[in-house]
Formats: C-alpha cells, sequence, structure tokens
C-alpha cells in the first residue's frame, strides 16, 4: 500500500483491479441505482460489501 494515496485513490484502484476479476461486475450491477451513479468508489465499494454477497 502506497502511503502517499488518499483513500480514495485506494478504494478506485481496488475497484479497477476487482472489475478485471471474471463475473465481478454482476456484484456491481447488484448495486443501489445512487451507488452506481455515484463517481465516489469508496461509496460503491461500501455499498457493495455491505450486499453480504460471497465472492
Amino acid at each position: 500500500m502506497q502511503p502517499d494515496m488518499s483513500l480514495s485513490a485506494h478504494c478506485a484502484k481496488l475497484l479497477a483491479r476487482l472489475m478485471l476479476i471474471r463475473g465481478f461486475p454482476n456484484y456491481v450491477s447488484r448495486l443501489p441505482v445512487a451507488s452506481i451513479d455515484t463517481n465516489d468508489p469508496i461509496t460503491q465499494l461500501w455499498d457493495m460489501f455491505v450486499l453480504g454477497v460471497p465472492l
């Protein structure tokens, strides 16, 4: 983890890497529309993990 990166940058990087996993975009499609429309990667990851769907 790079200490000079913000939390938002870390979340964006993690989200981008997760999207490379086959089938992972299906989990993102389960997010509420408000989460998908936001440009905040922290909210997107939080809302996705709150779903509790096992990866």
